[in-house]
């Protein structure tokens, strides 16, 4: 995938922010509440952005997809309002799962830990 250009980058940063800022403050849809905007990604012609979005409670997790799916025409009628933009990019909702990747492999690595120290525990009592 090639490198994203400058514009493409403050333009899915402003949609990112926008958004964020929608949600905490016009949605009235209950399966709103908990959703938090942590990035987005736009094409070349700047016409499609995928919005990657996260919850609060991870149980929550399909309830806000199926609510931002169902408030994409809102979401962008308001994104309209708010960027100056020839065309307001179409939108498309994403889980973002970094945070639950980070934490798996921080669990890994804190069950990894024990065995990795016993050997320099051992190293330290045969110098003695």
């Amino acid at each position: 995938m090639p490198d994203l250009t400058v514009r493409q980058r403050r333009v899915a940063d402003l949609i990112a922010r926008e958004l964020s800022l929608v949600l905490q403050q016009r949605a009235a849809d209950p399966g709103l509440a908990g959703a938090v905007v942590t990035g987005a990604r736009v094409s070349g012609d700047l016409r499609q952005a995928v919005v990657f979005v996260t919850s609060v409670l991870p149980e929550e997790k399909g309830t806000i997809m199926e609510a931002l799916t169902r408030s994409e025409a809102f979401l962008r009628h308001e994104l309209a309002g708010r960027v100056q933009l020839r065309h307001v990019p179409a939108l498309t909702f994403r889980l973002d799962d970094t945070y639950d990747h980070a934490k798996r492999i921080e669990s890994i690595l804190d069950e990894l830990a024990p065995a990795l120290a016993e050997p320099e525990d051992e190293e330290e009592e045969d110098e003695e």
